[in-house]
């Protein structure tokens, strides 16, 4: 009976020394693995982080607000409507840019340009009528004024926008701008 005893003592032992060493196999290839992977997510994850801006979020990085700055307009905006912009810029203003055609992000790119002239407070939207010319509908006149720099072939009315004319909230804008096809880059139409 000692003997058996025995016997089942040393079963046991090996058991468990060789249970423990299992477990201990595994936990070293799952740590290896966790380290490989959680490697390449922080190398790759930090390199697309750092170069990330959101699109929406009206903040460039350095070399986009270079690139911003020394581009050259392409032909149609030369000669109808992007010229350098406004000697000083009226931080007030609270512009909504219109889409009033069939091209799509047209607005989003004219708010760009905006943003990189200095203007801050530049909304988007969708017109639910189409323009063929830009028309710039401001509360004021000197409004108007300071952006026949920026769009100085555009249509100018002082008024309120009528109803129904614009998708979405107008609370608090006081420019309006309805671009027409005019406003397309070339390489679009």
């Amino acid at each position: 009976m000692a003997k058996n005893n025995k016997n089942k003592n040393e079963v046991l032992k090996l058991f468990l020394i060789n249970f423990l060493k299992g477990t201990v196999v595994i936990l070293g290839i799952v740590i290896v693995l966790l380290g490989a992977y959680l490697g390449r997510e922080i190398y790759t994850g930090w390199d697309q982080r750092k170069n990330a801006v959101e699109p929406d979020s009206g903040v460039f990085t350095e070399s986009q607000i270079d690139e911003l700055l020394t581009a050259t307009p392409t032909e149609p905006f030369t000669e109808s409507l992007y010229v350098e912009g406004p000697a000083e810029v009226n931080y007030g203003l609270s512009i909504k840019v219109l889409n009033a055609t069939e091209t799509s992000g047209l607005a989003g790119s004219w708010r760009d340009k905006l943003y990189a002239l200095g203007y801050t407070n530049v909304s988007l939207g969708d017109s639910n009528e189409m323009y063929e010319t830009t028309k710039i509908l401001v509360t004021e006149e000197k409004m108007a004024d300071e952006l026949r720099d920026v769009f100085p072939y555009a249509d100018y009315e002082v008024g309120n926008v009528p109803d129904g004319a614009v998708n979405g909230p107008i609370e608090g804008v006081n420019v309006f701008i309805f671009l027409g096809n005019d406003s397309i880059p070339q390489s679009e139409e």
